[in-house]
């Protein structure tokens, strides 16, 4: 049953997502902690609900020549309309970073809906940063 309403938890967060703003991943200002801005009330009430299962919130690697090398662990917060990660440890200068989460997450864009080409799969927000 906790499985339905984390699944379901997650699919109204999915379905809430707006299509003129999509979320975006980067760095803050300097370059301490990653950020998801741009997202809407419904979208920060389920991560409000999910807050004690971070994971399935947002997950952050380091990466190295084209391989995940760790798992970076942190603290997930909300500043305003952002979802803010802050690591447990410095991220290192020259190190790239591997985010994804289910915030913007999809099963394909409109157009894609309308020629009827969609995945059954979720596709996951994801972007490599280079701190």
């Amino acid at each position: 049953m906790n499985k339905f309403k984390i699944f379901a938890s997650i699919f109204l967060m999915l379905a809430s997502c707006k299509a003129d703003k999509s979320p975006q991943i980067g760095f803050s200002s300097d370059s301490t902690k990653i950020v998801v801005a741009h997202l809407g009330e419904a979208e920060l009430y389920q991560i409000r609900q999910l807050k004690e299962k971070e994971n399935l919130i947002m997950q952050v690697y380091q990466s190295k020549e084209d391989s995940l090398e760790k798992e970076i662990k942190g603290k997930i917060s909300i500043s305003g309309d952002s979802l803010v990660f802050t690591p447990n440890q410095p991220l290192e200068k020259g190190s790239a970073y591997m985010v994804n989460t289910l915030i913007g997450a999809n099963f394909g864009k409109t157009e894609d809906i309308l020629k009827s080409d969609v995945g059954y799969k979720v596709k996951t927000l994801q972007k490599e940063l280079l701190r």
